[in-house]
């Protein structure tokens, strides 16, 4: 028994910075996981992203397209007023059709 007192007064520092190493590298693994999760997290919202830049520069070179066509084109112009407008010239008669249903006897 005087041995291991002697053994655990002899090495009782090694023991205790063997303690406090185990204690920090647990700690600092709990962090790490954390760390690991969040980057994880990120580089998820960066992929998102990028799909959503590239979404919107289509987006945009399709509204760009479109206002240079409004600007040169006279004709694509006037499509696009008869469209969304209902517009109609002098002469013309316009036929409105109501938004079809669902058939007799359906649900």
């Amino acid at each position: 028994m005087a041995r291991v007192a002697e053994r655990w007064r002899r090495h009782r520092w090694v023991f205790l910075w063997l303690a406090f190493f185990l204690a920090a590298a647990t700690l600092g693994l709990h962090g790490l996981s954390d760390t690991v999760s969040r980057r994880a997290a990120l580089l998820r919202d960066v992929r998102f992203l990028r799909g959503r830049v590239v979404e919107l520069q289509e987006r945009n070179e399709r509204l760009r397209s479109h206002l240079r066509r409004l600007r040169s084109d006279r004709r694509y112009l006037e499509r696009v007023i008869r469209e969304r407008l209902g517009w109609v010239k002098p002469g013309e008669i316009l036929y409105r059709f109501p938004a079809q249903s669902a058939p007799p006897g359906g649900p």
